[in-house]
């Protein structure tokens, strides 16, 4: 299996994130449709009120075990996108090499126009004053590393290679 690139291996755990937040959000959509079927039973007080009111519906049952089941699938899809969420943040993380003490403090942001900006070691905050903030363009070079305490500017750019020119003197 041939390795891939940084900017593949973004794009690919960009599509799993966003179909794993798609299908929690469907089962969250589901869990909460099934739930307004059962819930004037559920919210009752009482038992006896409940055995009333589960007596007057006859499809109370069966929408139960729907509920319960949008229940299970949504458990199953908050695990699964929180696990490739997870998987992102981490290669995300090692490829701009944030040091470790900060790596569970680092707050990620995935721009619609493919930049990911990454910040960390902020007082009190990934994003309080003295952060540093790195960028990374679609095809996961880095564009951007201003580290922690550093003043802002574009000292802090980074040029890709083949915008580079040498320079001959003579």
């Amino acid at each position: 299996m041939t390795e891939l690139t940084p900017g593949a291996r973004l794009d690919e755990l960009k599509s799993l994130h966003g179909r794993a937040l798609d299908k929690k959000l469907e089962t969250e959509k589901e869990m909460n449709s099934a739930w307004k079927l059962i819930s004037s039973v559920e919210e009752t007080k009482t038992r006896k009120e409940k055995r009333e009111k589960k007596s007057q519906d006859p499809n109370f049952k069966k929408n139960r075990r729907r509920y319960l089941r949008a229940v299970d699938a949504f458990t199953e899809a908050v695990v699964k996108y929180d696990r490739i969420n997870q998987k992102f943040r981490w290669y995300v993380i090692n490829l701009v090499d944030v040091p470790e003490r900060y790596c569970k403090e680092t707050r990620i942001k995935d721009h619609n126009d493919g930049y990911i900006h990454i910040f960390f070691g902020g007082i009190g905050r990934p994003l309080g004053p003295e952060h540093a903030h790195y960028v990374l363009d679609k095809e996961g070079e880095l564009r951007h590393r201003r580290k922690k305490g550093a003043p802002h500017g574009p000292q802090n750019h980074i040029l890709p290679q083949k915008h580079l020119v040498s320079i001959q003197c003579t």
